[in-house]
């Protein structure tokens, strides 16, 4: 048979003629190649579906936004409109008028209480010593008092007057002797609050 067939017809060099392994390879291969495509085209589609997805609810939330800000204003405007101007000035002075009131009550109860103290002090001051400065603080129940008195022993005489007059913790600080040959000292002691509730 080969010589049958002429140079032209037969194959050239050793070129082995296709078997069925290689034409289901052939085969094989081409359906591989389709499945990446179609692969390759789902995650494209997927991809696309979830950014179109993001971008959707994004829009949503701006549109909300624009929404809540506009419920805002309106509720604003509402409350504004419910005082008028001179409603909302006499609130204002009706508010700074008991803020007044409340600092005069203070202040006159700083000054009973400071009344109330300062007599149960002169009832305990003896007459070789006198005050120079007073300070109370009715919140620590406490009273600070600086000044001069004749000797050490005025000053020991002192502490135990106010001791008998039922103050509590009464110290003595800072005694010094001055140009005029008196000592200069402070006090400092604690009260019972209900020295203030009693007139």
């Amino acid at each position: 048979m080969d010589s049958i067939l002429s140079n032209e017809q037969k194959p050239a060099g050793n070129i082995p003629a296709p078997t069925s392994a290689g034409v289901h390879k052939a085969v094989g291969s081409g359906s591989l190649g389709r499945r990446q495509i179609n692969f390759t085209r789902l995650a494209v589609i997927v991809g696309s579906v979830l950014l179109a997805l993001v971008l959707l609810f994004w829009v949503g939330l701006q549109i909300y936004q624009r929404s809540l800000n506009g419920k805002i204003t309106d509720i604003k405007g509402q409350i504004a409109n419910i005082f008028s101007q001179s409603e909302r000035a006499e609130a204002l002075n009706i508010i700074n008028t008991q803020s007044r009131a409340v600092m005069l009550q203070d202040i006159l109860n700083s000054h009973i209480y400071s009344s109330k103290i300062l007599s149960s002090i002169a009832a305990a001051t003896l007459p070789k010593v006198r005050w120079s400065s007073y300070n109370l603080s009715v919140k620590d129940q406490t009273v600070v008092l600086k000044g001069q008195a004749a000797s050490y022993v005025a000053v020991a005489q002192q502490l135990q007057a106010f001791a008998a007059a039922k103050f509590s913790n009464v110290e003595t600080a800072g005694i010094t002797l001055n140009k005029s040959g008196n000592l200069d000292f402070s006090v400092n002691f604690k009260f019972d609050p209900k020295i203030l509730q009693n007139q």
